[in-house]
């Protein structure tokens, strides 16, 4: 797109998303900063911002407009069926279809732009740990052809499977690798499919006890003592908020009824929407700084 364009703050986003949702009487501003998080999950502000980057950043179309961005973050939030999401924006299927799934694509195409390996260096301290890794996994339908390796054990059923790392120093999403059948690909198989090769000699990363392997660059609490345990537990479940987090979208939390081919542009997208509400100050909890030292 060229780069003069109108610029649309959060008010402007605020009144427009009400507006899609049939609100017309204006109501006290935290009444309708929620009305707009329900169904469109992030602030006004950070749609703005988003709505920048696409602008800038990627191949939108030309006819794209705001009211599309807002189209798509209620797909994706509330994973309503296409004739209700239709019935409420006003707009024919093939026409939904078209621009939600170009946005989500464009969206995703902001990774290199908001997940950096390079940001876990940031406030580095010297520890030779500066990242924790975790798979996470999302329910799907039952693809065919059928295998047993789409079989997700943390769920009982089909799924996909996902490598995120965070930096221990400030949170963000520095990372993330997918999708993997979970049958096929156990963690430590996925980290050693990518995230090995970008460690350079000397570092490693904190993981739960799947990582554990005798070539493996990963400190598990099984190779610490007893005493920091506590301090690893703090980053893991600082992590575990952020797996939490994609699946506030219900479009991750629910049975991804989509083509298998999408899943991973949305995945994408909401972690770089995630990383942005991150930088913004957004959803990780401060570990204290003894936590984050060197274990």
């Amino acid at each position: 797109m060229e780069p003069d364009f109108y610029v649309y703050n959060e008010d402007h986003f605020l009144e427009m998303g009400l507006e899609l949702l049939g609100v017309e009487e204006h109501k006290p501003y935290l009444t309708e900063l929620k009305l707009f998080k329900q169904y469109y999950r992030v602030h006004p502000q950070t749609v703005a911002e988003l709505w920048e980057l696409l602008v800038h950043m990627t191949n939108l179309d030309r006819n794209v407009e705001p009211d599309h961005l807002l189209w798509t973050l209620c797909f994706m939030k509330t994973y309503d069926h296409l004739e209700a999401l239709c019935h409420t924006f006003g707009c024919c299927e093939d026409t939904f279809r078209k621009y939600s799934h170009h946005v989500i694509d464009c969206i995703a195409s902001l990774e290199s732009v908001m997940i950096k390996w390079e940001n876990r260096l940031l406030l580095d301290n010297g520890s030779p740990a500066k990242v924790t890794v975790d798979g996470t996994d999302f329910w799907t339908v039952e693809y065919l052809p059928f295998t047993k390796d789409r079989y997700s054990h943390k769920f009982g059923g089909p799924g996909l499977r996902y490598e995120v790392a965070i930096s221990i120093k400030t949170g963000y999403i520095v990372h993330i690798n997918g999708p993997f059948l979970p049958g096929a690909w156990p963690d430590l198989k996925i980290a050693r499919e990518q995230l090995h090769y970008m460690l350079p000699e000397g570092e490693l990363y904190l993981a739960d006890c799947g990582y554990s392997a005798r070539d493996a660059p990963s400190i598990t609490k099984n190779d610490i003592a007893p005493w920091e345990r506590r301090r690893m537990g703090i980053l893991m479940a600082r992590h575990e908020t952020i797996n939490t987090r994609f699946k506030k979208w219900k479009i991750l939390k629910h049975q991804f009824r989509h083509q298998e081919e999408l899943h991973g542009p949305v995945f994408t997208a909401i972690a770089v929407i995630t990383q942005m509400e991150i930088e913004s100050g957004c959803f990780v909890f401060d570990c204290e700084d003894d936590v984050a030292e060197e274990i």
